[in-house]
């Protein structure tokens, strides 16, 4: 796998201060996981999150049903586009 320098050097100097001050990363995954759900709904409703790729993001409405131009699943594609 290959790591971009600017990474490695990111992940030398969080590891230089972590030691330094003499933080221990797992005790803190608690606090961390508090702080990720403020987010969620925040995540939850972006319109490009989705379980599949963008193809999937509805582009245009007929009457109640939605339909994804560029999906590859033929029940989302309008069949009179």
């Amino acid at each position: 796998m290959k790591t971009s320098e600017r990474d490695i050097e990111h992940l030398k100097l969080r590891s230089t201060v972590m030691n330094e001050y003499h933080i221990n990363l797992k005790s803190h995954i608690p606090e961390i996981e508090e702080v990720i759900k403020l987010n969620d709904d925040l995540l939850n409703n972006n319109p490009y999150s989705s379980n599949m790729n963008l193809d999937n993001f509805p582009t245009h409405k007929l009457g109640d049903q939605e339909y994804c131009a560029a999906s590859k699943n033929w029940a989302k594609v309008d069949p009179k586009a």
